[in-house]
């Protein structure tokens, strides 16, 4: 069933590079400034530019692949090397115009003393739910120490 998910999301790809490249040959690289750019710049563009933002990439191979070797998601999402490899595998497999940077959104939490895991099965577990007027009055301003973001060792 996985690989066969992968044959189709080649072919799809393979397609629909194949049919803009003949709907559209004015989009064939005029330059070398990729289309993300190009309109990021305000500059015209023929079609916008798509990007593509990882959403953990359960259905890739490569992804599980690490997830394996890494079974933490916290060091996938916390450890520099391990977010460019997890951010790059849809750029590699469908070459958008642009990524989002893996990066789970409760990362900053424990910097404001919220500790959290992520479970396999039932996803982000914050450790000290935030219930009641007390549990928000007893947040810290961000310890700038315990912020984990990217090029963080």
């Amino acid at each position: 069933m996985v690989a066969s998910m992968e044959l189709l999301c080649c072919f799809l790809k393979e397609r629909a590079l194949i049919a803009r490249n003949f709907l559209y040959p004015a989009l064939l690289p005029s330059s070398p400034d990729p289309l993300l750019v190009k309109a990021a710049r305000g500059e015209p563009i023929i079609q916008p530019p798509a990007w593509m933002m990882h959403q953990a990439g359960r259905y890739m191979a490569v992804y599980r692949k690490l997830a394996e070797k890494y079974p933490s998601f916290g060091e996938r999402s916390e450890t520099t090397d391990l977010i460019v490899k997890n951010s790059l595998q849809p750029w590699e497999a469908f070459s958008p115009d642009g990524v989002i940077i893996f990066l789970d959104i409760l990362t900053p939490l424990p910097a404001f003393g919220v500790p959290f895991d992520i479970e396999q099965v039932r996803g982000p577990v914050i450790q000290i739910p935030i219930i009641s007027e007390e549990c928000l009055k007893a947040l810290h301003p961000i310890d700038l120490e315990n912020f984990i973001s990217l090029g963080s060792p």
